[in-house]
């Protein structure tokens, strides 16, 4: 294991100890049209570190609106954020974003908070640093679903752009690129990423756009080009440059927008 992967399951291991203190008590309050007794019943029959993914995740989509209270969604988190960084978890990961917002999250206990930042900053950097995503995170496959749900949680994404650009790793390159080809023309021609999820997050949005469309990132990606422009993805960083330079108005690409 690398030492940010290390990192990470510590994190997680940490996220378990830290909201050990919410417990389960009694029956949890839900929809009776939302959600069934059965569907409570295996959510809390079960020790929460055995939880599945697909039931933990079913829960997640509901939290706080049609299925428990704030404690509650404190107890499961731990899992939850587990899901997402080491199995399918069924959901957009932008989801869970939504549900520490509701739950006030920058309101907690330092201590929890903490420890809800740390896992947060410690799974970012393995994703940049795994390419594809998909193939150790199978719950984020792109990484736009992630700095998504970072710029929900955050009000300034910036330190997780920085670390971004700074690591080397052909990886983080190509998650560059991937997200430069993905994003710039739409940013282009609207002001906009496509993630949808980012309609409720217009400053991070904004922070995330300016920061694509910017000459250091104009710079990483020809750094890296020439760096690893005998591998085959090459052609990877070279078309991102030709859609950048498009997006910015200093080229002859050309990008569509969906």
């Amino acid at each position: 294991m690398t030492v940010q992967a290390d990192n990470l399951r510590e994190c997680v291991d940490r996220l378990y100890d830290v909201f050990a203190t919410y417990r389960m008590g009694g029956n949890m309050s839900h929809c009776d049209h939302c959600v069934t007794q059965d569907e409570v019943d295996r959510l809390t029959g079960v020790p929460l570190r055995k939880l599945s993914w697909d039931l933990v995740g079913h829960y997640s989509s509901k939290a706080m609106n049609t299925w428990g209270d704030s404690k509650d969604f404190k107890h499961f988190l731990p899992r939850i954020l587990e899901a997402i960084a080491y199995e399918n978890y069924p959901y957009d990961v932008e989801v869970v974003g939504n549900k520490l917002c509701m739950a006030e999250w920058t309101n907690w206990p330092p201590s929890e908070q903490s420890a809800v930042r740390n896992y947060f900053h410690a799974l970012w950097s393995c994703l940049i640093r795994t390419f594809p995503s998909r193939s150790d995170f199978p719950a984020i496959g792109q990484i736009d679903g992630m700095i998504c749900l970072l710029g929900k949680v955050y009000d300034d994404v910036c330190p997780f752009l920085a670390e971004w650009l700074e690591d080397k790793s052909a990886a983080s390159l190509r998650h560059i690129a991937g997200f430069v080809s993905a994003n710039a023309p739409r940013w282009n021609q609207k002001r906009k990423l496509r993630n949808a999820f980012w309609e409720e997050n217009q400053s991070t949005m904004i922070q995330t756009g300016e920061w694509m469309m910017s000459e250091p990132v104009r710079q990483r990606l020809e750094d890296g080009f020439f760096q690893f422009s005998s591998e085959e993805f090459a052609i990877e960083i070279s078309e991102s440059i030709e859609i950048l330079d498009w997006a910015r108005g200093s080229g002859s690409a050309k990008g569509t927008v969906s």
